[in-house]
């Protein structure tokens, strides 16, 4: 399995800093352990009327795109290969680390138009690849295997979802570990991509029509050059993308620009009838609900629980009626039910 520098952080934070204006050396008490000299910025920023210095701000940006940042990894990875390459007993732990995992395992199916998409990992690839098979004893067919899609192994397959009729997947593209994703398409029946792109995708859920002939998803606006890692998450917005279509030709369903500070994500109900949309901050769990019929014609979202106020997880629903938990009055959760055609 490919090996990731993880411990950096703790070694760099583990050993002590001699600092000087151009940079820290980092003496870890080993003469072998000598870490190469890291530029300092001379940048303070004053926020609310507090001095914050960010003299690292240089290595936020993506080294992929920066020589400079890449420079560092090489030489940070070099030291710690060294260092971890000589560590007594490795291969024995590394031999009975690959044996204890190299099996078969799948991830919890989804089904959808009579197909059965889910991820299956032979054991030591880095990522699961996504399979799909007609039914239950239908023969496995590899859809997806993010495994060959950059040499360095740092684009992943992150959410999917396939459309209610299982013709179309949907499905996010992760690249080096950034929250953004790039959503794309893929037609099941013969494997080939479509040329759908998504872009400026973050914090979504994936929702698809009932007719599946699109989805719902949460997006940003594109940010400024140099600005992609480092813009706030502000003014979130929900969209409708159709397949095919373009994505300038994207239609907005929900916004808040007078409460930028809120999320909203889509979920749409089993009979593909009733889109909800949750608005919420950060990981607080309290909701906003809005409720939208979709009936092929123009989203009209409207009020069904004014928040955020209270935790609310949609589990369910039959014709309008809505089923939640949530610790409205209930301090454990408990089930509630709410028509559609209702607001509060």
């Amino acid at each position: 399995m490919r090996a990731a520098a993880l411990i950096l952080p703790l070694l760099l934070a583990a050993a002590p800093a001699l600092a000087g204006p151009e940079g820290a050396a980092i003496d870890a008490g080993d003469a072998t352990l000598r870490y190469p000299v890291t530029k300092r910025l001379d940048l303070v920023e004053d926020h609310f009327g507090v001095k914050v210095a960010d003299p690292y701000r240089w290595l936020e940006n993506d080294l992929r795109a920066d020589p400079a940042v890449r420079d560092w990894v090489d030489r940070e990875n070099s030291l710690t290969r060294r260092y971890l390459d000589d560590l007594p007993g490795r291969d024995a732990l590394k031999g009975r680390i690959q044996a204890l995992l190299s099996h078969g395992r799948f991830t919890v199916p989804r089904k959808a138009g009579g197909r059965y998409f889910y991820g299956y990992n032979r054991g030591l690839e880095n990522q699961t690849p996504l399979y799909v098979r007609e039914g239950l004893t239908g023969p496995q067919r590899l859809l997806l295997d993010p495994n060959g899609w950059a040499k360095d192994g740092a684009s992943a397959l992150a959410e999917w979802v396939p459309s209610p009729d299982g013709r179309t997947l949907a499905y996010a593209v992760q690249e080096a570990g950034s929250d953004w994703r790039t959503l794309q398409l893929i037609d099941v029946d013969s494997g080939k991509p479509l040329d759908d792109r998504v872009q400026w995708v973050k914090f979504s859920q994936i929702a698809w029509d009932g007719r599946a002939e699109g989805f719902f998803y949460s997006r940003f606006a594109a940010p400024q050059d140099g600005e992609a890692y480092q813009s706030a998450n502000q003014n979130q917005q929900l969209y409708y993308h159709r397949v095919g279509t373009d994505q300038a030709q994207d239609q907005l369903i929900y916004d808040t620009p007078d409460r930028p500070a809120l999320s909203h994500q889509a979920q749409v109900t089993s009979d593909g009838r009733w889109l909800l949309i949750s608005s919420f901050q950060g990981i607080d769990p309290r909701r906003e609900l809005h409720v939208a019929e979709l009936t092929g014609g123009p989203v009209k979202p409207r009020l069904l629980v004014k928040g955020p106020a209270h935790d609310w997880r949609l589990i369910g629903s039959r014709g309008a009626s809505l089923y939640f938990l949530t610790d409205d009055h209930a301090a454990h959760m408990a089930p509630v039910h709410y028509s559609a055609t209702d607001s509060r």
